[in-house]
């Protein structure tokens, strides 16, 4: 089929855009900077300041709004500040959009888990350069007087706050159909930079996928000093060349990342029982300091005597830290022998990797927050007291029932304990593991398998979290069985099911992504190799996320419940995600196990 290039827009806009404030974006489309103000934390000691940045600059956009809630020892300072500010906003004449107390948080920094100081947000469209400098100047001073807190004051045009979604390509997108001819020059071009990650799928700011144009998405450290202009303008060219100026090219900071997290997820009910649970927590046994991940689920292999056995299925990096550590007793000369050829069943004898369900992190974590909850009953049922002493059938019946939340929070806790001081968290050992290498068509190999307690073996049965999205897709049955294998096919809807996302859908996207990859343990002295890999990802249908840090590990499957691939890793900011296929998988588990069969346990 002959491609034939858009007739909008014309290279002369692109050439536009270059030019504007948005440093490394060239689209199809002129983006107008928008001025923001904003005020840096409030520090009595400190003269005021006010600083103007551009739309998207220094990581505006890359934060996300969390208002205070009313158990935040700042609940009652922001209601006043929230008053003060419509004071001074109706003295100056200045309309607004919205006002609100709370936090910025680090949406795309896996290393950032605590949000920012308190801050106060004032959305508006209008840009009164003089009269928002006044607002912020007489807001510090309320701030400074009535306050010790260090209070953050923003202004901030709506636009700046707009997500930007990704979608995934159709294999009739125009990138798709010509990517054989574009993919080798943008390699080239990437290849002696610092790049992370490099992929094409359609990013922007509209809700329907076709309304956003295609994009070159390229992921680069936050610390890079390359020159990303430059870079930028050489894709366009390439892309220009190609008739293909409807396609954008953006230039992104942020760390494409293994998924893996030390962040804090509820745990399901069922995480307590005697069989593994397939989509759930999962973390070394006896260590906080590593980050929690999924037990995607259970496959076997075939030994030579056709016995089959069933394993326990995650990533490598869920189960192997990326350097020694003190609570499994590892030299660096072993890691580096695990990293670089991975680790084999001969590697499972002689050292024990204990693997446990959940995982210790995400157990302190559920305990804590029942005590939270058990805290928080406690002090509204001694606010209550006096209603319930004067008769009061409602208070009556508020106390009796937060008594009985109480009753069942503190049950769970002990239930929790038991299971932990018991053991019956304990999975069973590292049985095998691929390491950090490649296939010969330098794929990336990230799995791991969990040689179970019997007593632990479950099914590749997976139930969201969510009633209504197991109603939705599963109907009255609540469960979707797994015990096939399925190839993929481009742009074909896939699920997921992990630790800290739950039950997520997305698409197989219909160009690879290219991710460059520093590991230390690939050269006999440990010096870092730079290689690239090209693997198969998954991009949100509905432009959202389909997964987040701590899903490594998660099965990938089909809309008839057969099995794609492995989760593995990706790029947060991105919102793709990288996947193992299951043929490359079950080959490697063979060459590394010596298994004469690999399959799904039956569900």
């Amino acid at each position: 089929m002959p491609i034939t290039p858009p007739k909008t827009p014309s290279r002369h806009r692109r050439r536009a855009n270059r030019s504007s404030e948005e440093e490394v974006y060239a689209g199809p489309t002129q983006s107008l900077p928008v001025e923001t103000s904003l005020s840096p934390v409030s520090n009595p000691e400190s003269p005021p300041t006010v600083l103007q940045r551009p739309l998207r600059a220094d990581g505006v956009a890359e934060m996300v709004f969390e208002v205070l809630s009313p158990s935040h020892h700042a609940y009652a300072f922001g209601k006043a500040l929230r008053l003060e500010a419509f004071k001074v906003l109706d003295r100056n004449n200045v309309g607004i959009q919205g006002c609100q107390v709370g936090h910025r948080l680090w949406r795309f920094d896996p290393r950032e888990e605590h949000p920012l100081p308190v801050t106060l947000v004032i959305w508006s469209k209008e840009i009164y350069h003089h009269l928002w400098r006044d607002v912020c100047l007489e807001l510090r001073d309320f701030v400074a007087q009535a306050s010790p807190m260090p209070i953050g004051i923003e202004i901030v045009d709506p636009k700046a706050e707009e997500v930007t979604r990704s979608f995934p390509l159709d294999r009739d997108d125009l990138i798709v159909r010509s990517w054989w001819r574009v993919q080798s020059s943008i390699l080239s071009i990437l290849h002696d930079t610092d790049a992370s990650m490099m992929t094409a799928i359609r990013r922007g700011k509209a809700e329907l996928p076709k309304e956003n144009p295609e994009t070159i998405f390229v992921s680069v450290p936050e610390d890079s000093e390359t020159d990303w202009v430059v870079v930028r303008d050489s894709i366009v060219e390439v892309l220009d060349q190609n008739d293909l100026a409807g396609v954008a090219v953006e230039i992104s900071r942020g760390t494409p990342s293994l998924y893996n997290s030390s962040g804090k997820r509820q745990l399901p009910d069922s995480i307590w029982g005697d069989r593994a649970i397939a989509g759930a927590s999962i973390g070394p046994h006896a260590s906080q300091e590593l980050y929690s991940s999924t037990l995607g689920g259970f496959v076997q292999l075939q030994d030579s005597s056709d016995r089959w056995t069933t394993f326990g299925l995650t990533c490598f990096h869920a189960v192997i830290p990326p350097k020694p550590n003190k609570d499994l007793l590892l030299d660096e000369q072993v890691m580096r022998t695990w990293h670089r050829n991975g680790f084999s069943p001969a590697d499972a004898s002689r050292f024990n990797i204990p693997i446990c369900q959940p995982s210790e992190r995400d157990y302190r974590y559920q305990v804590d927050l029942w005590k939270s909850d058990i805290a928080s009953d406690e002090a509204r049922m001694s606010q209550i007291q006096g209603e319930r002493v004067a008769n009061h059938p409602w208070s009556e019946a508020t106390y009796n029932s937060l008594e009985l939340m109480v009753r069942d929070s503190q049950q769970k806790i002990s239930a929790a304990e038991r299971f932990f001081t018991d053991d019956h968290h304990y999975l069973g050992n590292v049985f095998a593991a691929s390491g950090n290498r490649l296939t010969t068509q330098e794929r990336t190999l990230d799995w791991a398998l969990v040689a179970l307690k019997p007593e632990r073996i479950g099914a590749n049965m997976f139930v969201p979290n969510d009633p209504a999205i197991a109603r939705k897709y599963f109907g009255p049955g609540r469960e979707k069985p797994v015990s096939e294998v399925a190839p993929p096919e481009s742009s074909s809807r896939v699920f997921k099911i992990g630790r800290s996302s739950d039950w997520t859908m997305g698409s197989i996207n219909g160009v690879e992504m290219f991710s460059w990859d520093d590991h230390d343990y690939n050269n006999e002295d440990g010096t870092p190799i730079r290689r690239v890999s090209h693997d198969h990802c998954v991009a949100g249908t509905m432009g959202s996320d389909c997964c987040m840090l701590g899903d490594s590990g998660a099965f990938v499957i089909d809309d008839e419940g057969k099995f794609i691939g492995l989760l593995f890793g990706g790029d947060p900011k991105g919102s793709v995600t990288r996947v193992l296929m299951a043929h490359d998988l079950f080959a490697d588990i063979k060459k590394v196990t010596g298994a004469k069969g690999v399959r799904l346990a039956p569900a």
